[in-house]
């Protein structure tokens, strides 16, 4: 025969040419007369899914030496390992073309490693190449997170990591290895599932074959659903020091959340402050509610902060509670009723009144007051009347409620009961002497013959000096009689109309004459009682006529008031009748005047006191019983 087949030709050439390192073409062999020409040499390695060319043209040579293409020539080409394909199929036929040359597309397979193509005729091999696929080269890596920012505690956050290659395709089974930036916020396991750790702010990363992608996750405090307001005590003494609220927050689902912000509140800030701690502070008594919030969220808890014990030997007291429709200052004296009998019949309190003690409240500390009964009450009485001083100005229709009567105490020594300093000007001459008082021409002496209250009374006797000019003054102070209140309690033991006696404001610098406003007893008929005014000695009536008549030989409660320019008098406790109008007196002092006083028949005076006075008088009422604090 003139030449061998051509598949043992081409299977010479071939594996020659696959045994080349050429990637390129125009590699030729020439056996037999064929000549197998490799126009396109595949790689040695390449990625996975690669498309590979294969092209080669055979010639037949003439026995001249020269040479055609071997057209129509037929044989088979198929993938024989790796899972690729040739020309879109696992196998595929091919024939020769008129010019001898013929193609081929090798799509490696998905198996990394060693891939094998072979062409055929019969079964004889004619070709027989060798690829080592790679895996595609990852280009880009882009990271998700199921929740980008999460509470603090949150389980199984996942993060997911896309792979392209240069081509934008997504690549799959590759090797990802995850991290976090800051693993004290949050750590990543192997698989992307999210740990939260702290809260704050990580970039969870993915990296494979060299290129990496991440995402910021942030996590957030849990948030607060409810808070709750204990305190250390919930009752407590004003002055304690130190007393603390406490916060309890926690999420949806009950669970306690720590290290969050929490803000303080006292409803009320006269009663307490709370610092930005909880630490209470007490101010005065009452109650406030202690509030705590966080993250919008609040809960409160009431605290009660009560008076400081007086004195634990008094048991039990009443609250007063002086109440005003004119202004009133500090220094005003105000009188309480107390059912006192009562009290001593139910062994609460002592028959001598010597338990019984005024106490004011500052807000802070407590003050015993001297407290005097009233001159024509008495104690183991129905309505026991007690005076005691204002200790802070009240305004006009305004109230005070910190006062308080203590009592039930069967050791009780004498009370503070100094009249000084309950009233303005007091006297009620068990003294013994006139040593408060300034005598102007007159025979006033002290008497234990008769007296209202105690031993001794001031007496004017009989009738023997100059007519009007008999005067007793206060010696000192001086008062601003504008707003006082005289009274004194008489007693003549006489009723004859030559009666002429008087009591009133002097006005100062004007002496001997004493002028001033005076209520006077009147010794025309009818027999009573006129408000008058003193000039330069002289007399002049004022109201209308006398109001009487006077009762002998009995004790007579006679009050002496200037409210601004309006001057009232009262007899046993009536308002008998009130002069507006007068000359504003600046300043005086008290006075009594004898015009005249029939032979035979005398005059005494006794408990003596001057007040501050404005009208409506204010008003003292006593509570209910309670044990005392």
């Amino acid at each position: 025969m003139r030449r061998n087949s051509l598949a043992a030709i081409l299977a010479l050439t071939v594996m020659f040419v696959a045994g080349c390192s050429s990637s390129g073409g125009g590699t030729t062999v020439t056996v037999l007369g064929y000549a197998v020409t490799i126009k396109t040499a595949p790689p040695t390695t390449a990625p996975v899914g690669a498309s590979i060319p294969i092209a080669f043209t055979v010639t037949e040579n003439e026995s001249d030496g020269s040479s055609k293409p071997a057209s129509g020539k037929t044989f088979t080409v198929a993938v024989t390992a790796g899972g690729g394909t040739v020309s879109g199929a696992a196998s595929t036929t091919l024939t020769t073309a008129a010019d001898g040359s013929a193609s081929l597309t090798w799509i490696l397979g998905p198996t990394v490693g060693a891939q094998t193509v072979r062409g055929s005729v019969s079964s004889d091999h004619f070709l027989d190449i060798s690829v080592t696929a790679t895996a595609i080269p990852v280009s880009s890596v882009a990271v998700t997170l199921a929740t980008p920012s999460i509470p603090l505690g949150t389980a199984g956050d996942q993060a997911t990591a896309v792979l392209k290659d240069a081509g934008g395709n997504v690549l799959v089974g590759r090797t990802v290895t995850w991290q976090s930036s800051n693993t004290t916020v949050a750590t990543v396991s192997g698989t992307g599932v999210i740990t939260t750790v702290g809260i704050g702010t990580s970039t969870i990363t993915a990296t494979s074959e060299g290129q990496s992608g991440g995402a910021q996750l942030t996590v957030t405090a849990v948030p607060v659903s409810t808070v709750t307001a204990t305190l250390a005590a919930s009752s407590i003494t004003l002055g304690t020091a130190g007393d603390q609220a406490t916060a309890v927050l926690k999420d949806a689902g009950g669970n306690v959340l720590v290290g969050r912000t929490v803000t303080w509140q006292s409803s009320s800030t006269t009663v307490a402050t709370v610092s930005g701690t909880g630490v209470i502070t007490t101010v005065g008594v009452g109650t406030s509610t202690i509030t705590a919030t966080s993250e919008g969220q609040s809960g409160g808890a009431l605290l009660t902060v009560t008076q400081s014990t007086w004195n634990a030997a008094w048991t039990l007291r009443k609250q007063i509670t002086v109440t005003t429709t004119t202004a009133a200052s500090a220094g005003y004296s105000v009188a309480v009723l107390l059912d006192h009998a009562s009290l001593v019949t139910a062994g609460k309190a002592l028959a001598s009144g010597n338990d019984v003690r005024v106490l004011y409240w500052t807000g802070s500390s407590w003050v015993e007051l001297d407290r005097v009964l009233d001159a024509g009450s008495a104690w183991n009485g129905g309505t026991t009347t007690i005076w005691f001083k204002l200790q802070a100005a009240i305004g006009a229709a305004s109230s005070d409620n910190n006062y308080y009567i203590y009592y039930h105490n069967s050791a009780a020594g004498g009370p503070p009961a100094d009249r000084s300093n309950v009233f303005l000007f007091a006297d009620d001459f068990e003294a013994g002497n006139l040593n408060k008082w300034t005598q102007l021409l007159g025979l006033w002496t002290i008497d234990n013959t008769r007296s209202h209250s105690g031993t001794f009374a001031l007496m004017y006797p009989v009738e023997g000096d100059v007519d009007g000019l008999t005067r007793m003054l206060v010696a000192n102070p001086a008062l601003n009689v504008a707003d006082v209140y005289v009274e004194s309690w008489w007693y003549l033991n006489s009723a004859s109309t030559d009666y002429n006696l008087a009591q009133g404001l002097r006005m100062t610098g004007v002496q001997p004459t004493s002028n001033g406003y005076y209520t006077k007893l009147y010794n025309n008929s009818p027999f009573g009682w006129v408000n008058g005014k003193v000039i330069g000695g002289t007399f002049f009536q004022l109201s209308a006529a006398p109001v009487g008549p006077l009762l002998s030989n009995s004790w007579i409660r006679v009050g002496t008031g200037m409210v601004g320019t309006t001057m009232t008098t009262f007899v046993n406790g009536a308002n008998i009748g009130s002069i507006a109008g007068l000359t504003e007196l600046a300043s005086g002092n008290i006075a009594f005047r004898k015009f005249v006083v029939p032979t035979g028949a005398s005059w005494w005076v006794d408990d003596v006191i001057a007040r501050r006075y404005v009208t409506p008088e204010p008003t003292a009422a006593g509570g209910a019983e309670e044990i005392a604090p």
